[in-house]
């Protein structure tokens, strides 16, 4: 099912309300359309610290004057965080390609589409490796439909996720 919340007409203080209570009301595989006046990346970003591996993010339209994105509600056990879990198997496979996804979004720009790029170009019984500022959750479910498992480490600061695609 999906929905949409067009916010371009409230004000700017009461949209974030607005937004969580409608994405509260979601059910996992439900999604909502979201309709801004500006990027929303904030909203990105509050997302992954409140609710971390419960939405996937994509943008529709980006600008210059209406932003559209999907926002789709997951389960939440199918999505959690990989830190602290037992390193797999599989870790030792070589790596195909490592993408270090700092600059793109100290930039602002949405990283998903270069790293959906890069995912592509993995062959089976090889690894992705994804450097980035926070444990990309979402990411999880978002590759394992192009046959990805994930495992992540951390170190100060410093996000290391790695996607190993199945034969």
């Amino acid at each position: 099912m999906e929905n949409t919340l067009d916010v371009r007409d409230l004000p700017a203080a009461s949209r974030h309300a607005k937004i969580f209570q409608a994405l509260a009301a979601l059910h996992p595989g439900e999604r909502l359309l979201l309709i801004n006046d500006h990027d929303p990346k904030p909203l990105y970003y509050q997302l992954q610290a409140e609710h971390p591996g419960q939405f996937l993010w994509r943008y529709v339209e980006e600008g210059p004057k209406t932003w559209r994105v999907m926002i789709e509600k997951v389960a939440q056990a199918a999505s959690g965080s990989k830190l602290g879990t037992p390193k797999p198997a599989w870790f030792s496979s070589p790596v195909a390609h490592e993408l270090d996804v700092r600059p793109i979004l100290a930039r602002g720009e949405e990283p998903f589409e270069t790293i959906i790029q890069h995912a592509r170009q993995v062959e089976a019984g090889q690894r992705l490796v994804l450097l980035a500022p926070f444990e990309p959750v979402p990411l999880y479910q978002a590759l394992a439909p192009l046959g990805f498992e994930a495992w992540c480490e951390q170190d100060a600061g410093l996000y290391r996720v790695h996607f190993y695609r199945k034969g």
